[in-house]
């Protein structure tokens, strides 16, 4: 199949399953993830719809930059980030989603404060305390979102999670839940004057289905429209 032909189907299976938690294809945004592709592949890609892109390294988002924005492309960073990366990015992405630390969210406030910005982030939560998955824990994140007030130039705009690899259907089910239920929680709460949860990340090519019908409004797919990695 080719691009357009998988993107069509993704878009209906989303359709689907927005449906089934009583929302609309319109609440969930479909972020491609293009680590390895080359500009030509990503290039088809956009001019079949995609609105935006995710990118997981550093280097290799920076070396395809001036690609994307000569098409004027919204970039998002979805990778673990390494304070000392954060200067190379700030200036090029709409929302970081794994800000996991205080230190990570002093970084990106210090950068952004140098141009003028305010860097929108989302908080990466890690349900299951794997030791191989960064993120902070369910019991500190209201903590990391209350000390994140102290950072004028960062704005927290949700939550983004990554569950177990080997986790069977009925097991991501149940992390997306929580994670949803956590989600709607400080939704309803005035955490801080920068937080604002708008944004639930979680969901990716095998498990994008579970996660849109259990709350999800971000999912970040790349090898079910791009196929098999380099």
């Amino acid at each position: 199949m080719t691009i357009a032909d998988k993107l069509d189907i993704i878009k209906c299976n989303i359709k689907m399953s927005a449906e089934k938690s009583g929302r609309k294809f319109e609440d969930v945004l479909l972020l491609a993830v293009t680590k390895t592709m080359p500009a030509q592949t990503i290039k088809t890609a956009l001019d079949c719809g995609v609105d935006c892109i995710g990118e997981n390294y550093v280097q290799e988002f920076l070396g395809k930059y001036d690609f994307y924005r000569e098409n004027n492309t919204d970039c998002h960073f979805i990778g673990h980030l390494q304070s000392n990366k954060v200067k190379y990015i700030v200036d090029k992405v709409s929302l970081i989603h794994s800000a996991d630390s205080l230190p990570l969210i002093k970084e990106i406030d210090k950068q952004s404060k140098k141009i003028g910005k305010i860097q929108q982030v989302l908080i990466e939560v890690n349900l299951t305390k794997e030791d191989s998955k960064f993120g902070v824990y369910e019991e500190n994140l209201l903590e990391l979102l209350e000390k994140s007030a102290d950072y004028s130039n960062v704005f927290v705009k949700g939550l983004m999670t990554m569950p177990p690899l080997y986790y069977d259907d009925s097991q991501l089910r149940e992390v997306f839940r929580r994670l949803n239920k956590i989600f709607c929680k400080y939704k309803e709460m005035e955490v801080a004057k920068n937080v604002s949860m708008e944004r639930l990340s979680m969901g990716m090519s095998k498990d994008y289905q579970i996660a849109i019908s259990e709350g999800s409004n971000l999912v970040r797919l790349g090898s079910v429209i791009f196929g098999a990695r380099n």
